[in-house]
């Protein structure tokens, strides 16, 4: 069991890198918008990541969950808000237009909105450390347990506003909803640095699975270490460096959203739940019915897997060749 553990383990590093690397694209490019209305400096987006560095790498050095609660209590009601302002703004005025019904995307498109989809449920990598951290397993893991209900609740809050966003701003809808909100407004623009302040927040919760992973690994094969605390920081410090170099590489948040969803996050919530789930079953002979909706699963989970590795590929590929071009 030792490679399957392993390749589960490197499947929720890469996966929280990804996330991580689209937060950092989602803050540079709404403080790039925010700066340019505020001050009409048109900042490269590089530079502006720049200015971030040091709020995230301060974020990625927190070691222990206790510390990154308060962060992320503070990232909780900082993207509610937001997310309550973006609904209101996509509400007012909201009327279904007979054309909407042109807007559709092609079906080339589907596994790029399946890469999407899963990634939406990103907080598959952090269930078990924090059931590790949690006192009483049985609220976690219950029918109205944290786990359950938190699933929910992102689900109903992703269905409503992408729904709401897309019918009022149609085909010129951007990557981010935030972007198609109007900076001359006060609240908007408190409301879009609260939400970039929370996302910055929530980065310490994501980046923590990948640096215990990353230490943990480190530590069983070169060490004990010396000097334990700046081994950690520095691995913790060099992660992060890496997010960002990811983030710069492609700087396009719904295509690095949708590979880092067909790639990994598939394969966390679709393909080894049900492939665990067969091997435990196999041994207690369960019925046929359960082994049918397993292999569907695993099905499903492998084509859209290769169907959105490829199309992101492409959409990647014709993104820096639009950009080189207009250049």
């Amino acid at each position: 069991m030792y490679l399957p553990s392993k390749i589960v383990l490197y499947n929720i590093f890469i996966t929280q890198l990804g996330l991580c690397s689209a937060y950092i694209i989602f803050i540079g490019k709404s403080l790039k918008e925010l700066l340019c209305y505020r001050y009409g400096a048109n900042i490269e987006f590089q530079y502006v990541l720049l200015i971030t560095m040091p709020l995230i790498i301060v974020c990625a050095s927190l070691r222990k969950l206790r510390f990154i609660a308060p962060l992320s209590t503070f990232a909780n009601f900082a993207l509610i808000s937001g997310v309550i302002t973006i609904l209101y703004y996509s509400c007012s005025n909201l009327y279904i237009d007979d054309t909407i019904r042109y807007t559709y995307k092609k079906w080339s498109e589907l596994p790029m909105m399946f890469g999407i989809i899963m990634f939406s449920f990103e907080g598959i990598g952090l269930v078990l450390p924090l059931f590790a951290e949690i006192k009483d397993d049985k609220k976690f893991t219950s029918c109205f347990g944290a786990l359950n209900l938190g699933m929910l609740a992102v689900m109903m809050l992703n269905v409503p506003l992408g729904m709401t966003g897309y019918i009022k701003w149609g085909e010129g809808v951007k990557s981010s909803l935030t972007l198609n909100l109007s900076y001359d407004q006060t609240l908007t623009q408190f409301v879009i640095l609260m939400m970039i302040l929370g996302i910055a927040c929530s980065y310490a919760l994501q980046f923590y699975p990948a640096a215990v992973i990353v230490y943990s690994d480190l530590e069983q094969y070169f060490g004990p270490f010396n000097r334990p605390l700046v081994w950690d920081y520095t691995i913790r410090i060099c992660i992060c460096l890496f997010t960002y170099v990811a983030a710069c590489i492609v700087p396009h948040l719904d295509l690095f959203m949708s590979l880092v969803g067909s790639v990994t996050c598939v394969a966390l919530t679709m393909l080894f739940p049900a492939l665990s789930n067969l091997a435990t079953r196999k041994k207690n002979k369960s019925s046929n019915l359960s082994t049918f909706l397993d292999m569907v699963t695993i099905i499903t989970a492998i084509i859209g897997s290769v169907t959105g590795v490829y199309a992101n590929s492409v959409a990647i590929y014709n993104a820096f060749s639009k950009t080189q071009s207009n250049d």
